[in-house]
């Protein structure tokens, strides 16, 4: 009896050691999971932080997107803006259309360098258009500026001439210096008559285009010993003479001799006037009312409107106060002229300041620079943020596994208990098996206390 009761009690602290291994192999199992889980659980926790980094990054990439594509149609509406509220920069309608496609694709500041070249390209066309216009009216100024300097030099000598001459040649001129130099008196004809005062203006004007037609208004007219010396000592004499030698009796009473000259030509005059004639006989010089004139061979008619212009004295100075006026008048219009021609000139200029202001002011590509430097930057974050988030991700998976594996380990060894899967339960569990050993180790010193004193007792009966 007493040993079975010793063997019941050593079987008794066996299975409480046994017990107490499985416990201590469980709890320990537990302990491994909880790391896990809570391993786990930091890094998931990793995980939802740099997903929701990520979505932030996603955000702001988007939000930077839209920022840029707000800036080029900010560039865009500027600058169509700019095209309707210039006063000279008009770009042409098919560049502003390439330049609002290449702004639509703009993506980084390469492509400004194109976009720029069209519109200065454009710009330069426009302002050389303006130069092209400047160079005509400076042209204009500077050929306007020589005419008028030479009617003003023109009015001043018609102004310090005594009469107006007929325009000669530079021979004529060269031969007539010469008679001067050599002391002979040679006066045009125009200069040595008068018109007769029963010729009324018509008639006067009429009978100077004959005159002039023939080539003898501006012909010289000499004394007779000076038209034999002329022929003998003047060989450079290049010029017309009219020269008679033997009055004529037409009686042509439409001119008269001038009286201011010198005794010599007036009766070289008269000569002339002698043979002159009215009614054509085929002798002299036929001057008819009609118009018509015969000098030799020579026929024609001729009419004048106005007045005369040469013959006479009084038409002399006349002629010469309508070429001052007339010069006066061509002076004014063209000093009016060239005052228009500054004006113009200023406006150009202005209208050439006011281009390159208004080109130097078109938008350029800062605010979209910024922009989409503000994408970029975005970009890179974004991706620097996704690969983290993978990393990440990558190393939860691994925990998941390794956490589950744990749990189906935890499982494995720790079906035998009715706990929780929980330290604290297998604390308890732990805490209520040591209290049931130190009541095994009393129980078992009791026994073996009352097993001593049974077996003295025995002893001392016997």
């Amino acid at each position: 009896m007493e040993a079975d009761s010793r063997g019941q009690i050593e079987e008794i602290g066996r299975s409480l050691t046994a017990l107490k291994r499985l416990l201590d192999e469980c709890r320990k199992t537990i302990q491994q999971y909880e790391q896990l889980a809570r391993q786990y659980d930091d890094i998931a926790e990793e995980l939802e932080h740099q997903k929701r980094e990520k979505l932030e990054c996603e955000q702001q990439l988007e939000a930077a997107q839209d920022a840029v594509l707000e800036h080029i149609d900010r560039w865009i509406t500027t600058l169509f803006a700019k095209r309707s509220e210039s006063g000279e920069w008009h770009p042409d309608q098919k560049v502003l259309k390439e330049v609002e496609e290449k702004a639509r694709a703009y993506q980084s500041t390469a492509d400004a360098g194109p976009i720029q070249e069209l519109l200065r390209s454009d710009y330069e066309q426009q302002r050389q258009r303006l130069l092209d216009v400047q160079r005509e009216l400076q042209s204009e100024y500077h050929a306007g500026g020589e005419a008028l300097g030479k009617m003003r030099a023109e009015l001043e000598t018609v102004r310090n001439q005594k009469e107006l001459e007929p325009e000669r040649d530079k021979a004529t001129e060269h031969s007539r210096d010469i008679l001067r130099e050599m002391g002979i008196e040679a006066v045009p004809f125009y200069r040595t008559v008068e018109f007769s005062d029963e010729l009324d203006p018509a008639a006067c004007a009429r009978l100077e285009a004959q005159i002039r037609k023939m080539g003898m208004a501006d012909a010289l007219v000499v004394s007779q010993s000076d038209f034999a010396r002329i022929r003998q000592d003047c060989p450079e004499f290049t010029d017309a003479i009219l020269y008679m030698e033997e009055t004529g009796n037409s009686g042509f009473d439409r001119l008269r001799v001038n009286e201011e000259l010198s005794s010599e030509l007036q009766k070289a005059t008269s000569r002339i006037l002698g043979n002159l004639y009215e009614e054509e006989n085929g002798a002299g010089i036929y001057l008819g009312t009609n118009g018509w004139f015969r000098q030799g061979v020579l026929y024609g008619r001729s009419e004048k409107a106005g007045e005369a212009e040469l013959i006479g004295t009084l038409a002399r100075r006349r002629q010469k106060e309508q070429k001052i006026a007339e010069l006066e008048q061509k002076i004014t219009t063209a000093e009016q002229a060239q005052t228009d021609l500054e004006q113009r000139l200023q406006q150009i200029c202005g209208r050439l300041a006011t281009l390159q202001e208004e080109y130097r002011q078109l938008p350029d590509f800062s605010e979209l620079n910024a922009a989409l430097a503000k994408e970029r930057e975005y970009t890179l974050l974004l991706q620097v943020v996704s690969a983290e988030q993978e990393k990440v991700e990558k190393r939860e998976q691994e925990q998941r596994y390794r956490k589950n594996q744990e749990y189906q380990n935890m499982l494995q060894k720790c079906r035998a208990f009715p706990y929780g899967r929980t330290q604290a339960a297998y604390d308890e569990a732990a805490e209520a098996l040591e209290e049931y050993h130190r009541i095994w180790q009393e129980i078992r010193q009791i026994l073996l206390q009352l097993e001593i004193e049974t077996n003295k007792s025995l002893a001392e009966e016997d």
